[in-house]
């Protein structure tokens, strides 16, 4: 374990450029965090993006904070290791409950709660590889109708996922912005989702992991939808059913600038055969509220 902890502490370092105080405003370009001896990650900035590095235990936790060109985003990400002998978060229940204690803050201060909007129904399915998790979505009452200056950290909205996002580690974030739903925030949502490592199936199936078998459903689905509305249900959540994968679209969230509409039509569904590699069923719409 020493030499673990010690190998894991020479990634992160190499990770540091040399004249890395030189540009302290912009920080290194990437980070290898190490989670047990099974899960790396590798967190890469955008090219205008600034990445901060927080806090690291080897093998154990690493936390950074990613801004935006002009503040216009802040995230925070931070992954922990869950011992499989004795894991905390292995079952979606625990990661709903873990995640409702952690946004209580948010849903109090929220716009949607002044809307009566039950705190748990704002959680969504987020689980992009292949395992589970969840996310929600709060819009600060206090800048309902008003921009907040951009000296303010935190934005209008706050967007906080909680998910296992390896075999033996979960990955918290806070995304802030003060804006949602346009191609900057599905680009943000579309990052915490390639962060995450891929469920694996039989290695001889033809689609053998998670992300595989959501970039097949994309594609066939490209060929159904207009590209516009069905961006709007990425990222996808992935589960592996048997031996077939299961890729479903998001719902999504309520904004204080949604007009009055009707409920929503039913998200999409594509159905992937994971030894065949074929698509088995698509249903569902990609129109959205």
């Amino acid at each position: 374990m020493k030499r673990l902890f010690a190998l894991s502490m020479l990634l992160v370092t190499c990770c540091l450029p040399v004249h890395a105080a030189a540009r302290l405003p912009y920080g290194p370009r990437f980070v290898l965090f190490q989670m047990g001896v099974e899960d790396s990650y590798l967190l890469r900035p955008k090219l205008d993006w600034k990445l901060y590095i927080g806090n690291f235990v080897g093998l154990v936790y690493g936390d950074v904070l990613l801004k935006g060109p002009d503040n216009s985003f802040n995230l925070s990400i931070q992954i922990s290791y869950d011992d499989p002998d004795s894991p905390q978060y292995d079952t979606p229940e625990k990661l709903r409950s873990a995640l409702l204690a952690l946004t209580g803050n948010w849903y109090r201060e929220s716009w949607e709660r002044t809307r009566k909007i039950p705190h748990p129904a704002l959680f969504r399915e987020f689980a992009p590889a292949g395992r589970f998790g969840w996310v929600a979505r709060f819009s600060a009452r206090r800048w309902v109708g008003r921009t907040p200056p951009p000296e303010d950290p935190e934005g209008k909205y706050v967007t906080c996922g909680l998910f296992r996002s390896g075999r033996c580690s979960v990955m918290y974030f806070q995304l802030w912005s003060n804006s949602v739903d346009d191609e900057r925030y599905y680009e943000l949502l579309d990052y915490l989702a390639e962060l995450a490592l891929p469920e694996v199936g039989d290695v001889k199936w033809k689609v053998f992991h998670a992300q595989a078998a959501a970039r097949l459903a994309d594609a066939e689905l490209a060929k159904r939808f207009p590209g516009k509305l069905l961006r709007r249900q990425r990222p996808y959540t992935v589960r592996l059913d048997g031996s077939r994968w299961i890729v479903r679209g998001a719902r999504r969230f309520p904004t204080p600038e949604d007009p009055p509409a009707e409920p929503p039509p039913p998200v999409v569904e594509v159905v992937v055969d994971g030894p065949g590699g074929g698509i088995l069923a698509v249903s569902g719409s990609a129109a959205s509220p």
